[in-house]
């Protein structure tokens, strides 16, 4: 898990997307904070899992088809429609 993490923040730095990185972890701790003070010890696990989920489904594909040039309206058709 660790290693897993590390390689995508790796990733993330790598293409010049460090800021998106960093306040994805700012929004994790804050996020974790106030969560786990309201819900008690499962916020934090959703404190972690929402800025986590976020990152890798509105963020992390469009990255990915610019870093390789592609067009994100062919992408979005190929992954929800699998054609």
């Amino acid at each position: 898990m660790q290693e897993s993490a590390a390689i995508s923040c790796w990733g993330l730095v790598a293409t010049g997307s460090w800021a998106v990185s960093l306040g994805s972890a700012v929004i994790n701790i804050v996020l974790s904070v106030i969560l786990v003070q309201v819900i008690g010890l499962p916020g934090g696990g959703l404190g972690t899992t929402i800025p986590l989920s976020l990152l890798s489904l509105l963020y992390v594909p469009f990255a990915a088809i610019r870093l390789v040039g592609g067009r994100p309206l062919g992408f979005l058709r190929e992954a929800f429609l699998l054609r």
